[in-house]
């Protein structure tokens, strides 16, 4: 009978002050910039007259009253994933994160309340994921008909996806009249990611791995991406008896400095196959993430009691491309020869269109206290199934288990003096089915393929847990 031995991830739990969401980097609406706007779920494209409105609709922030400086941080942040039988039948992994980052700083420069424009900046944390599933699994059993008694298998799966993206931007807004005005901030990215695959499986004929190996099968990915680029957001705000209504274009990204180190190893030893290795390794090459064209409206009703707001975005298809330009090698050791120059390290990615939408809402206790909650929606960008086909050494993808997220708010804004303070929770919630097994190590097929063949039985689920924290001061504009 087959003895199963599974060493799972401790999962440890921290909770202190935590803001938006660090989830997947296949989400848009993962992190919000702002507490107060996070709260109402970005529900404000129709205009919020405070300092997120930089980035989510600049035509409202021309309404602001008051300059004011203001800081919103993220002290820690917890998230949980689990993708059950994603390794095999009964073989789970699991992803538990803490993390710590500032979200964002922003101010009001114009200091004439005369002036018919504003003009501000703001600093903030875009993306941020961070992902880290590892899970081992190793049993004896008579897989081999050509040794005698039993084998010991092991196979491990690491997958690593660390990113971290700022934008900073500076916003000119304008009123054109009472009910009307235009705005446009141009911002400024820095983007940084580390990713790692490694999927690894060895057949051996005692628990001495390193001296006694029968067959060996390994992949690994790794891609190291740094790149400054450019985008564009222009908005459009109208408000007419306490209705406000707004629209937001947001284009894709400029390329300014574009930097990847791309590593690819894949190992087959003693299978029913010749022993070989494919590798290369290549730095400093010209890459690419690109950002899709969006468009966004809001409608916000706000009157003495209360204001609600909903708003919807659609981001546009982004069709296949390579994430890297990698010159095409040969990659094969021992090399036959006749092997074909092949595109080994050009990484695909691409996103389908996605249509998120929100519902926020604010209570006006009195002068002092202000309620907020909200519901949103976090749609995944890809519906493919990513998974490796052993056969194919080309132009490999970025894997990463995905599922539609959700997100509900519940929090509060004390107005002392001249401030502001605004805290509260924000819960997240994820399921997918039919999800593709990254592996099936309870069933290795040996010499064929040690990973064993993967089918769609996996799920995944994603629970993460946040508390924003923001502080606002503001200054008397100068008549």
């Amino acid at each position: 009978m087959m003895k199963n031995s599974l060493n799972q991830l401790l999962c440890l739990f921290l909770f202190a002050f935590i803001q938006n969401l660090l989830a997947q980097d296949n989400h848009y609406a993962a992190q919000q910039v702002g507490a107060r706007a996070g709260l109402l779920g970005a529900a404000v494209v129709g205009g919020l007259a405070d300092n997120s409105a930089m980035y989510y609709n600049p035509a409202a922030f021309a309404y602001l009253t008051n300059s004011n400086v203001s800081l919103n941080t993220n002290m820690s942040r917890v998230e949980f994933m689990t993708l059950e039988n994603g390794l095999g039948q009964g073989i789970d992994a699991f992803s538990t994160r803490v993390s710590l980052y500032p979200q964002t700083v922003s101010a009001l420069l114009t200091h004439n309340t005369e002036l018919k424009y504003r003009i501000g900046f703001i600093v903030f944390t875009r993306h941020q994921a961070n992902n880290d599933y590892s899970q081992r699994h190793s049993f004896s059993a008579d897989l081999s008909s050509a040794h005698i008694g039993k084998e010991y298998f092991v196979g491990q799966v690491d997958l690593q996806n660390s990113i971290n993206e700022k934008w900073a931007g500076l916003c000119l807004s304008r009123q054109l009249s009472s009910k009307f005005s235009i705005g446009n901030t141009p911002f400024l990215s820095y983007r940084n990611q580390r990713y790692l695959y490694n999927i690894y499986a060895l057949l051996s004929s005692s628990d001495s791995l390193a001296s006694n190996p029968i067959a060996t099968q390994s992949y690994k990915d790794a891609l190291r991406l740094n790149m400054v680029r450019l985008f564009f957001k222009a908005g459009f705000h109208y408000r007419l008896q306490g209705w406000h209504a707004g629209l937001t274009l947001t284009t894709a990204a400029i390329h300014i400095w574009t930097d990847a180190k791309v590593d690819r190893n894949i190992t087959f030893f003693g299978l029913a196959r010749p022993d070989v290795v494919y590798t290369d390794r290549q730095w400093y090459m010209p890459a690419r993430y690109r950002q899709p064209f969006s468009i966004a409206l809001g409608l916000m009703k706000q009157t003495k009691q209360f204001s609600i707001g909903f708003s919807a975005e659609y981001f546009a298809r982004v069709k296949d491309y390579r994430m890297a330009e990698t010159a095409l090698r040969d990659v094969e050791l021992p090399s036959s020869g006749l092997a074909e120059h092949i595109d080994f390290l050009g990484f695909s990615h691409q996103a389908d269109p996605v249509l998120n939408a929100s519902v926020g809402m604010e209570l006006y206790l009195n002068e002092t206290w202000t309620i907020h909650s909200s519901f949103y929606t976090d749609f995944a960008t890809q519906r493919k199934r990513n998974e490796i086909n052993i056969n194919n050494l080309e132009r490999p993808r970025l894997l990463n288990p995905l599922s539609d997220l959700y997100h509900t708010t519940l929090g509060f804004s004390l107005r002392k003096h001249h401030s502001v303070l605004t805290a509260g929770i924000t819960y997240t919630f994820g399921h997918a089915n039919s999800v593709q097994q990254q592996a099936n190590f309870s069933a290795p097929l040996y010499p064929d393929n040690l990973w064993g063949n993967t089918e769609p039985i996996a799920s995944l689920t994603h629970h993460a847990l946040s508390l924003a924290l923001g502080y606002t001061y503001y200054f008397a504009l100068l008549n």
